[in-house]
């Protein structure tokens, strides 16, 4: 037991961790690195929330024009004799899905915000701010980011940032989302499971990205890039995170 206190007090002096509680907080905030991020990996704890009817904002930080996924969406449309499209309808395409999937999940339109950071190698400095501007605009928010001990470096560089502010003390909640395809790989505390109410509205979250329309400008991006991750998505249906 006393080993137990020692390790809590260590844990609050040195990183500034604070046991969030679901009372603490009305507002929660989503830091998307890249489209398909906040569905595959944070989907079933926006849910989560969606049904405690908390306040539930998203942030979309990047648009994901560095994903490869450009290359075989290309390919498909020269098989099917249709136009190339440019690394800039790409980036919207992939906000189109972003959009779709957010409004499947529950999100208010007026509370996604979309940034373009340049994806690829995203700095502490350039997440920072705007989690510094979105703790302003909602104090004592709970904020949500991917782990900084994810091996994508955009994604990690999201923990980094938000692990940088708490230990300052210039946020107070925080939870570290792992990707998805790491649940067997990293350590977690906690994890949310999809509401069996809103089982389907998950399931048409997932689909958004997988729906190859070109001549509406859905070119499936998402599961193009990463399917094996939905279909991890679709078999787990929960998020987990650490503090």
């Amino acid at each position: 037991m006393k080993r137990i206190i020692i390790l809590l007090v260590v844990c609050i002096v040195l990183t500034g961790c604070h046991a969030v509680d679901e009372n603490d907080y009305s507002t929660t905030i989503y830091y998307v690195p890249h489209p398909d991020d906040e569905t595959l990996s944070m989907g079933p704890s926006i849910l989560h929330n969606v049904e405690l009817n908390k306040e539930v904002v998203v942030v979309l930080l990047s648009k994901g024009r560095a994903s490869k996924a450009i290359g075989s969406v290309n390919k498909k449309l020269e098989k099917e004799d249709l136009p190339p499209i440019t690394l800039e309808e790409f980036g919207e395409a992939r906000v189109a899905e972003f959009t779709k999937a957010v409004a499947a999940l529950g999100v208010k339109k007026e509370n996604v915000y979309i940034y373009d950071i340049e994806d690829g190698d995203f700095s502490t400095g350039e997440v920072a701010p705007i989690i510094q501007d979105f703790e302003k605009k909602y104090p004592e928010a709970l904020h949500n980011v991917m782990s900084y001990n994810d091996p994508h470096d955009d994604h990690s560089s999201t923990g980094k940032a938000l692990r940088e502010l708490m230990d300052a003390r210039e946020v107070q909640y925080g939870l570290y989302h792992i990707p998805v395809q790491r649940h067997k790989k990293m350590l977690y505390k906690g994890s949310y499971a999809v509401p069996s109410s809103l089982i389907d509205d998950y399931k048409v979250a997932l689909e958004a990205y997988g729906k190859w329309e070109p001549e509406e400008g859905s070119y499936s991006i998402g599961q193009s890039s990463v399917r094996k991750y939905f279909d991890r998505a679709i078999d787990v249906m929960e998020s987990r995170w650490h503090q």
